[in-house]
């Protein structure tokens, strides 16, 4: 119940997103709610559901369900919108906490190769 959750309320910012980066009078009021939410908060979701399965140990990675895999699939494709739009606003949103991100990063680059 909570996974579909989060992954209808994902769907719902990537609809938004892609809403206000169709709208060129909507760019301002991303702008703002990139700064304000730090990227709408799907930098912290994605580490959270991620690692809670911990480090991968073997080679292939470890087994993430479909709803998990989903959510970030949304959530990295959301904050690509927005970086395609307003990517000075994306880039000074992430640039406030560089830590999660590169954490992120850094667990994704582990189980993609």
């Amino acid at each position: 119940p909570v996974l579909a959750l989060l992954s209808r309320a994902v769907q719902l910012l990537a609809m938004l997103t892609q809403a206000a980066v169709a709208e060129a009078d909507l760019r301002s009021d991303l702008v703002d709610v990139l700064d304000r939410s730090e990227c709408y908060g799907l930098v912290p979701l994605m580490i959270s559901l991620l690692l809670s399965e911990g480090k991968p140990k073997s080679s292939g990675g470890p087994k993430l369900p479909q709803p998990v895999l989903q959510i970030c699939l949304m959530s990295l494709k959301t904050l690509n919108a927005a970086g395609r739009s307003v990517l000075q606003a994306l880039q000074a949103s992430l640039s406030k906490n560089p830590s999660e991100l590169l954490h992120l990063m850094n667990y994704l680059l582990d189980i993609c190769t």
